[in-house]
Parts: C-alpha cells; structure tokens; sequence
C-alpha cells in the first residue's frame, strides 16, 4: 500500500492537476501554479469553510467527506444568492494516510464541484495529524444580494424543504437510535452523507430582488429563525416543515429533529406577503416550492411556536467552541 509519505507531495500535486484540471475561458492561470489567475467583473461572494475529520464513523468514506466539506462551504454562498465560480483547496493529512484514501477524499471533492458548477483552480497540501478540508468559494452574484438582517414585522418566513431526514442519518451513524424502516434509514443516511445546497434556489432569490434576509439550516433551525430575527423581532412558528417520512417516529423526536438538528443546508429566508405569488412563480419554474412556516412579529428575539399552547423555544443546535445545546 502506497503511503503519502511514500509518494511524496510532487506526484501527489501532478496526479491532481492531472485529474482535477482548472478550465474555463476566464481561469488565466489554474492548478500548478503559485497562485491562481482569474477575469472577474461584477459582484462577488467569497466564503471559506474549513471541516476537520476527528474520527471516522463506520459508514462514512472520505468521499463523502469531500463532497461535504465543498457543498458546506456552497450551502454559505447560497444563502446570498452567488453561484459558485471557482474553489482552491487546502488539504491536512497524515504521511500514514494511503495514497487511494486521499484520491477517494478529493474525487468526492470534485464530485461536488461539478455538481455545483465550480471549477478548482488551486489549493494546498499540508501534513496534519489530522485530515482537515479548507475550502474556499468564489461566487458570482447576478441579481439583488441579501444576508441574515433586513427582517420586518409582518415578513413571512419560508424554508426551501422539508427538515429532520439529515440529523436523523447522523443519529443513526452514531447508534443513538435504531430505526426499523429501512427505506428511512437509507433516504437519512444518504441525505446526510450527500447534501444538496441550495445553489439555484439562492440565484432564483436574488434574482427576484424582494428577499428581506436569508441563512441556511446547518445549525439547526432554530438557530437560523433567530440570526434572521435578531433581538428586536419575534418570530411566531406556526408550522414545522417536518419531512412526511418522519410521521411515523416519536413526535418528540421529530420535533427535535426538525428544531435543533441541523446539517440540512436548507436556506431560511424572510419576505414581504404581497410577494408571494411572484415568489411562487419564479420557483416552480425550476421545479421548487417554498415552505411558509410561520411570520415576523415586533419584540424581543423570542421564537415562539404554536401548537394547543404557544411556547418560546430556545435557539439550540450546533455552535463552534460549544457543545451541542
């Protein structure tokens, strides 16, 4: 078996450039060089996402892992309504790691970009003890671009799917719950380790120019609802986009789930009701829907979900430097 340290960094990079060419009329200069040279004009956004590999659950393949780590970072520029143009890498892994297990890691990265319309146009190597993927996105913007705040009273709050089908695959990965529906189990196994972002969704949003604010669902939902609400607004929940395979688990899990799992890259966004109709239009000329959930109301930051009693619900979920509240 051919290690890294084995092969040595040189062939590694020349197998890369081989296999992951950068093309396209504006990359002046791509993979093989110092730096990368590219023709831009317009608007852009640039995101960086980094993900660090700490244990490999059984089950998951470093491909996986490389699509994840670019459709991560993709999910990011969406929620601004930029469509990915061009990514350089960093890749950290050990001298041990073999050689076809770092081939597998960047063909899921190249499955991803393709899959977004990206081109890799350089990156690093570096040896970590750790596998660790930088990656870094460069998107261009062609309509009206929009982030968390902008939220008025009255807006409508909308997701663009159904949630709680990926936190329950990641459950499933760690063994916290047995499922007996195998179909369930492999629709949340496949939604986790593959995420779609939300990239043509986010450009049919700026296009339109009407979106007030906009995040994505990696954290959870709960915690999105409150970046786009902040501390002067309330946002009152009237309905969960629960995805219609869970109905038949617990209805507190589900709950869970939908509220605080995370990993979805679903986008979140808030608008005027008068835009409505438009908004429809527009998305089902790509085959989309939106989800209402719920309205912005005047206060004080609190979520408040509806059921046979309204209660305020806590923004849970995933967040750096913590655990998981």
């Amino acid at each position: 078996m051919q290690t890294l340290e084995k092969i040595g960094e040189e062939k590694i990079v020349q197998w890369l450039i081989k296999n992951i060419p950068s093309h396209g009329s504006n990359v002046l200069l791509g993979n093989g060089h110092d730096a990368a040279v590219i023709r831009l004009k317009g608007k852009y956004a640039f995101k960086t996402d980094t993900l660090v590999v700490t244990k490999m659950l059984n089950g998951v393949s470093l491909e996986d892992l490389g699509w994840k780590a670019v459709c991560a970072c993709a999910s990011d520029l969406a929620t601004v309504g930029a469509k990915p143009l061009y990514s350089t890498i960093s890749v950290c892994a050990p001298r041990t790691l073999l050689f076809k297990e770092l081939k597998s890691l960047f063909y899921g990265i190249k499955q991803a970009l393709s899959h977004i319309g990206a081109v890799l146009v350089g990156g690093d190597l570096s040896e970590n003890p750790l596998i660790s993927v930088s990656v870094n996105l460069l998107g261009e913007i062609s309509g009206k671009y929009y982030g968390r705040t902008g939220s008025k009273p009255g807006d409508l709050i909308a997701v663009s799917r159904e949630f709680g089908l990926e936190p329950l695959g990641l459950k499933i990965l760690l063994k916290e719950i047995d499922i007996t529906s195998e179909k369930l189990q492999k629709r949340s196994l496949h939604d986790f380790l593959r995420p779609l972002p939300e990239v043509d969704y986010g450009v049919v949003l700026g296009k339109l120019g009407f979106i007030h604010s906009c995040t994505d669902s990696s954290d959870s939902l709960a915690i999105s609802i409150k970046n786009l609400i902040g501390s002067q607004l309330d946002a009152v929940i009237e309905r969960l986009p629960t995805h219609p395979l869970l109905y038949t688990l617990d209805k507190k899990l589900v709950e869970n789930l939908v509220l605080y799992g995370g990993e979805e890259y679903a986008l979140v966004f808030t608008y005027d009701e008068k835009d409505d109709k438009r908004l429809k239009r527009a998305l089902n000329k790509i085959g989309r829907d939106r989800i209402i959930i719920g309205r912005v109301k005047e206060g004080s930051g609190k979520i408040l979900l509806k059921g046979k009693k309204t209660r305020v619900i806590k923004a849970r979920g995933w967040r750096q430097f913590q655990s998981k509240s």
